[in-house]
């Protein structure tokens, strides 16, 4: 399945960010956090500005948050 925020995804890949470390910060499962990146549940506005500010704040919000479509 290709996620639906593919540059958050690139970003803490190649940045070498474990996904444990960003539901911390978020203070939510790594589960919960899947399931996010995975477009099944939505990120609230209070986790957005989390990512962008304490794990990539040299991006913009419309980068790290572009979405990939899925195809019908």
């Amino acid at each position: 399945m290709m996620p639906v925020y593919p540059n958050l995804v690139a970003e803490v890949a190649k940045r070498g960010i474990r996904v444990s470390s960003i539901a911390t910060i978020l203070s939510i499962s790594s589960r919960a956090l899947s399931n996010k990146m995975k477009g099944r549940t939505a990120f609230t506005w209070p986790e957005a500005c989390k990512i962008k500010n304490n794990i990539l704040p040299d991006c913009e919000y419309e980068y790290i948050f572009a979405e990939h479509t899925q195809p019908s």
